[in-house]
């Protein structure tokens, strides 16, 4: 028996199908404590396979994909031009910030499909402020009191801790007065004659 068999070549189109953007970058830079709204943070960057460049892996432009917070950490960040990041309050403080209030949520959009959202932390970092609060105890001090006496002892609060702290009189009441380590005592004698 013969068979005849015959060759039939078919031409299928690949139709290009709008992927959505994949593989948010974004490295924060960390924010000192005080800082003021309007602070960089960083440039947010994706891929995208239709709108970005495949001479660079895809790298999409801010303008071809702009992206938004999801999750703004509650108002604390905002996103600026060009997919800029920025601190939106002003004064965070690291005495009492926890990593979990600066974890933001990224999203970006190639103009008809959005990302998956990306989760990333930014972190705050400490600065050293000055004391708060100079304390002084209560204390007197007789007539004649002698050169070197203590007056009263000086403590300072300080939201570092722990510190040490040098104490400098801005007025020694014309040098009757000096400081000694974290005492205020008498510079001389003779100086307090009740009468």
């Amino acid at each position: 028996k013969n068979e005849l068999l015959q060759t039939v070549t078919q031409v299928f189109d690949v139709v290009d199908v709008n992927d959505k953007p994949y593989d948010i970058i974004f490295d924060p830079a960390p924010i000192n404590e005080d800082s003021s709204a309007g602070a960089a943070v960083g440039q947010v960057f994706v891929h995208d396979r239709e709108s970005g460049d495949n001479a660079n892996d895809f790298l999409c432009s801010p303008s071809a994909c702009p992206c938004v917070l999801a999750d703004d950490a509650s108002g604390k960040f905002r996103m600026a031009a060009n997919n800029h990041v920025q601190l939106n309050v002003n004064g965070i403080d690291f005495e009492t910030w926890s990593p979990a209030d600066t974890v933001v949520s990224l999203q970006c959009s190639d103009g008809s499909l959005n990302s998956d959202p990306q989760t990333f932390s930014i972190t705050i970092s400490d600065v050293n402020e000055p004391p708060t609060a100079l304390t002084p105890t209560t204390a007197a001090i007789t007539e004649d009191t002698g050169d070197g006496q203590a007056v009263t002892s000086l403590s300072a609060e300080d939201p570092e801790t722990p510190q040490t702290h040098t104490f400098v009189l801005v007025d020694s009441a014309n040098g009757i007065f000096q400081t000694s380590g974290s005492l205020l005592t008498v510079n001389g004698s003779g100086h307090f004659d009740f009468v």
